[in-house]
């Protein structure tokens, strides 16, 4: 993951300095739920209790086709939502009104201006095997941009991640 600007860093130099206090900038959004200015937003929801626990459904997310820009001292980089592991509290953690229904929900906002941690995270991965016997996946991982909207501890996040997020690594 490279940024787009001359000036910009890239994600092997957020792994080699560790968490990095960014600002965003980017197209906003009003979200739905907490009124509030987003460079992106989702949220989910379920009727039969809070969220995730008890399952969800995905309402609906933000430019997903905009890009959003990390502001750091040391350069900027511009990324695409979508590919970004969000450690981040909830916006909106209440009932609501969804289709007409009474709804638990959560919702999920990046704030322009304020300070999040970006940091590189490892993500492990299973691909098919090769042939079917034997039948061993093959592990592959990557490293991917990570944001915390809480100062890191011990290398982690506080937060866990967000629910549309898990289930991404194998």
């Amino acid at each position: 993951m490279k940024s787009k600007q001359g000036n910009g860093i890239d994600l092997a130099e957020i792994r080699k300095r560790g968490a990095l206090p960014v600002r965003l900038e980017g197209d906003t959004y009003v979200s739905p739920f907490a009124q509030e200015a987003c460079v992106w937003f989702e949220w989910i929801h379920s009727a039969k209790g809070p969220p995730p626990d008890t399952g969800y459904a995905f309402g609906y997310g933000s430019g997903r086709e905009s890009s959003i820009t990390l502001k750091s001292a040391i350069g900027d980089l511009t990324v695409y939502p979508n590919r970004i592991m969000l450690y981040i509290a909830p916006s909106f953690d209440d009932k609501a009104t969804v289709d007409g229904k009474e709804q638990y929900v959560k919702e999920f906002c990046l704030k322009p201006g304020q300070t999040y941690y970006a940091f590189a995270e490892r993500f492990t991965y299973h691909l098919p095997p090769f042939r079917l016997f034997p039948f061993i996946p093959k592990r592959r991982t990557t490293w991917l941009l990570a944001l915390s909207d809480e100062a890191l501890e011990r290398g982690r996040p506080l937060r866990p991640l967000i629910p549309t997020r898990q289930g991404r690594t194998g």
